[in-house]
């Protein structure tokens, strides 16, 4: 199942044609798909897999709707597995983030959600997925092919590009600059000294600095097909 997921996002990178896995995921057997996606890992790597895939392909196919109602495209259930249709939100925090409330800041879990959801999300929520998943943004991070026997490195190395690329630190005033997720997803991370931590942890800031954050504005500027190198996870 996982490899379906990573077929469909490379016939996306490579530009083929993608309808053929869009029909197997309409026609998906859920308990199939349970006997797949026994463990977090063989589920961080279907999400972010086929959340990537269909962000391209849905932004290819509606950018004006991405460009006129960019909350509304997220919201939108455009994706058939089964006999579910879910949106990218659903993919993203329901799955993903483990049913937590799409604008909850990583506060509070949806006590609503499906017992579909309850049954394929993940068992334990993990901050590093945001460095892994594209919404089409200029300032999302870029996409790689996930796999389940080497997710856990790849979203170590995932979360290290992201923070030596994006975060900026000023030893001066110290104040570190860094991606707006850190303050949207802030209790993703363990909130203001979560996110101080994992900073200190890739030496982003010296060691006992507790620096002051920064969120630099979101670039949401539409930036399809950034897809990481080979070596960093970027090819099947």
């Amino acid at each position: 199942m996982v490899q379906l997921s990573q077929h469909f996002l490379l016939a996306v990178k490579t530009g083929q044609p993608t309808e053929a896995f869009r029909a197997k995921l309409r026609r998906l057997d859920f308990e199939e798909l349970a006997q797949q996606l026994p463990d977090d890992a063989a589920r961080k790597a279907f999400w972010v897999n086929l959340y990537n895939a269909f962000s391209q392909v849905l932004l290819t196919e509606h950018p004006d709707f991405y460009r006129k109602n960019r909350m509304g495209f997220f919201g939108k259930k455009w994706i058939e597995l089964g006999g579910e249709n879910l949106s990218l939100n659903d993919l993203e925090h329901g799955l993903l983030r483990r049913s937590q409330f799409t604008y909850g800041f990583g506060y509070g879990q949806n006590p609503f959600a499906s017992a579909w959801e309850r049954q394929f999300r993940l068992k334990k929520r993990d901050f590093r997925i945001h460095f892994a998943l594209n919404c089409g943004a200029a300032a999302c991070p870029p996409i790689a092919f996930y796999r389940p026997d080497a997710v856990e490195a790849q979203l170590d190395l995932a979360t290290a590009s992201f923070l030596e690329s994006d975060c900026c630190y000023d030893a001066a005033t110290n104040t570190v600059e860094l991606s707006r997720i850190f303050q949207w997803f802030s209790g993703d991370f363990g909130g203001k000294a979560g996110i101080q931590r994992l900073l200190e942890s890739h030496e982003i800031t010296p060691a006992g600095s507790r620096p002051h954050l920064v969120f630099r504005r979101y670039d949401w500027s539409l930036s399809l097909g950034k897809f990481a190198a080979p070596e960093s996870g970027g090819a099947d």
